[in-house]
């Protein structure tokens, strides 16, 4: 910066006297200090706020200047990259996708891979891998083709006989829906004869 900017800013940054602010308006519009004072007063104020909003700013401007040229002059950080070891690498994620691996199997390839060395692609082509996933989707294989959970039905439609024949039962139908029903049963039978 110019030796002008700065003594620019210091002048911007010094205490202000009311009276010679005061002064200075009273000078530049020509007013009258007893008959024109309500105006004098609203512009005095109006100036040292304005006054005071400058010096703020030019503040802040020498304080992040000065903040800037402490980290010119400070040396640069290095930044190390540490690699997590529980992490894939991309070709081992492609290799687990491609091979089709379940969900529940990756963690025992990882392992394998882990504990012998070798990248997933090597560990896929084991044969001690490829037996224990063989082994596994059988047993998916046979605990679904096992599962006996019951199955719903749907709703069972009776035939007319049945209708009649649950009157005969005692059980009469309830709904308007149900007699309704009853009665174009016993009309087919009829029919039927």
């Amino acid at each position: 910066m110019s030796a002008e900017e700065l003594a620019a800013e210091q002048v911007a940054t010094q205490e202000v006297v009311v009276a010679d602010v005061r002064a200075e308006i009273v000078n530049e519009y020509g007013f009258d200090d007893i008959n024109d004072s309500d105006k004098i007063d609203r512009l005095v104020e109006r100036e040292l706020d304005n006054r005071k909003k400058l010096s703020s700013a030019i503040g802040q401007k020498i304080k992040l200047r000065n903040e800037r040229d402490a980290l010119k002059n400070t040396p640069p950080q290095k930044i190390e990259v540490v690699e997590k070891s529980g992490d894939l690498s991309s070709k081992d994620l492609i290799a687990l996708i491609s091979a089709k691996i379940p969900e529940d199997d990756v963690d025992e390839v990882v392992e394998y891979s882990r504990f012998k060395k070798i990248s997933i692609g090597e560990a896929l082509k084991s044969s001690v891998i490829r037996a224990s996933l063989a082994e596994r989707a059988e047993q998916r294989t046979t605990a679904a083709a096992t599962n006996t959970a019951p199955s719903r039905r749907g709703p069972t439609q009776l035939s007319d006989e049945a209708r009649l024949e649950s009157i005969k039962d005692g059980k009469f139908p309830e709904s308007d829906a149900d007699i309704q029903k009853l009665m174009e049963a016993k009309i087919n039978l009829l029919r039927k004869k």
